[in-house]
């Protein structure tokens, strides 16, 4: 063990993941949180959430529906400054309020459907569950990234970024993989009693997610002096040009990326129908590219900048949409794989470039009111990105257009209409660059 430990003090990750000074400790709580949020997010949401609604009868309206409501409620982060910029420390009331949006949210979906069998008033104590959830989620959540941005420095940022990423996707498809052969030889009542049972072990992953996030030892929150104020989550933003401008693109990939995502996985499920194990196994290749990825993605944004990469990565995005659209069953084995391999060759570029947009502009004071807003912005956009495809599926029911002789279904549509806000996007993000860029990378 110690002949380990030396040569783990030899690597570069040493510096980022340690248990010798503060930021190395914390850092490493919130690795350990990341793998237990991937366990999470894999069993309760994601491909086998939609899974557990189809199994309940729920049409792809009312899932998009469903899918809708959260961010929608994360709306209410323009509240979340003006509750905890009330407490000196942050820590109890977060762990409080992530044990009950847990709790909720898993328990009280899976138990649900099973206590309520009126399907109208099922569909409506769902869309109630979801809605309170991310209220609480949508006020206190930010209160951890105002806890540990502190600690997120950019010398270590972008190894912390790949790193929680790498750690992410491989442990969320590794299990998703195992639970997939199970669930795919199954049908019916059977496979989706598996599918509550692995909700069931989300949900002790969920509880060791809380206790690694509270770890962390708490900073000295710095803070302008003013008294908390809802309108400071407008007026703080807006009287920095660089950061709103930075958080109207952010806004606007939030748009675009979500147009097609509520009604995707559901129809790669009902209509194109691919097994769980496909869809699980072709997106855990995504880890490899990560692997092999990074460190080139981090040389091209150290030399491109930001914003330039975000431009370029977007417009390479948009050939993947076109060919996802004319995806069918009897093409998806080839075509739809050489698309998402595709997609995650330059998906690690994206994440990085996107994930950066939140610190490279934001201010040293009050970082609670522009982490709330970048929230706000990031879900109020989600939310009409939602709308818009959920939308298009509902008015075209099920209809299709002729495309070069091919029959369009509406959510083909969707992904294709992303594919041309992606290029709006890449065009304004270039316009926008003098005002946006950093000093660091001028």
């Amino acid at each position: 063990m110690n002949f380990l430990k030396k040569i783990y003090k030899r690597t570069e990750w040493y510096p980022v993941y340690n248990f010798q000074d503060d930021g190395g400790h914390a850092r490493s709580n919130i690795l350990f949180a990341v793998i237990a949020q991937a366990v999470v997010n894999g069993f309760s949401a994601g491909i086998f959430y939609t899974g557990l609604l189809v199994g309940y009868g729920i049409n792809i309206v009312n899932i998009g529906i469903i899918s809708i409501i959260p961010s929608l409620a994360n709306v209410c982060a323009i509240f979340s400054p003006f509750i905890l910029e009330r407490f000196k420390r942050l820590r109890p009331i977060l762990t409080v309020t992530r044990i009950l949006y847990y709790t909720l949210n898993i328990l009280g979906v899976t138990l649900l459907p099973e206590i309520v069998k009126d399907e109208n008033a099922r569909l409506a104590g769902l869309i109630v569950i979801v809605l309170v959830t991310n209220v609480i989620n949508a006020l206190f959540s930010s209160g951890y990234t105002t806890m540990h941005m502190g600690y997120i420095t950019p010398d270590v940022r972008m190894k912390y970024f790949s790193t929680t990423s790498l750690v992410s996707t491989l442990v969320t498809y590794l299990v998703l993989i195992l639970a997939s052969f199970v669930t795919d030889s199954l049908e019916g009542q059977a496979q989706l009693n598996v599918i509550i049972i692995l909700r069931y072990v989300a949900f002790a992953a969920a509880l060791l997610d809380v206790y690694f996030l509270q770890k962390p030892k708490e900073p000295e929150y710095k803070k302008s002096g003013e008294k908390p104020k809802l309108i400071n989550v407008f007026k703080l933003p807006f009287s920095n040009k660089k950061f709103i401008l930075t958080m109207l693109i952010y806004g606007l990939y939030c748009y675009s990326a979500n147009i097609p995502a509520s009604v995707t996985n559901t129809w790669w499920l009902e209509t194109v129908n691919i097994s769980y194990l496909y869809i699980n196994v072709i997106n855990f290749f995504y880890t490899f590219f990560i692997i092999f990825t990074t460190k080139y993605y981090s040389r091209m944004i150290a030399r491109m900048g930001t914003f330039p990469m975000l431009s370029l990565i977007l417009l390479l995005h948009v050939p993947t949409f076109i060919a996802h659209a004319f995806v069918t069953h009897d093409n998806y084995i080839w075509l739809l794989t050489a698309v998402r391999l595709v997609q995650h060759l330059l998906g690690t570029g994206l994440s990085f470039t996107v994930s950066n947009l939140m610190y490279i502009n934001m201010p040293e004071e009050d970082k609670t009111n522009y982490i709330s807003f970048y929230v706000l912005a990031g879900n109020a956009c989600a939310f009409l990105g939602l709308t818009t495809g959920t939308g298009i599926v509902a008015a075209m029911g099920e209809s299709a257009i002729n495309v070069f002789g091919f029959a369009m279904s509406s959510v083909p549509v969707t992904i294709l209409l992303e594919g041309v806000a992606f290029v709006g996007l890449a065009i304004l993000t270039l316009a926008l660059l003098k005002h946006v860029k950093p000093e660091k990378e001028k």
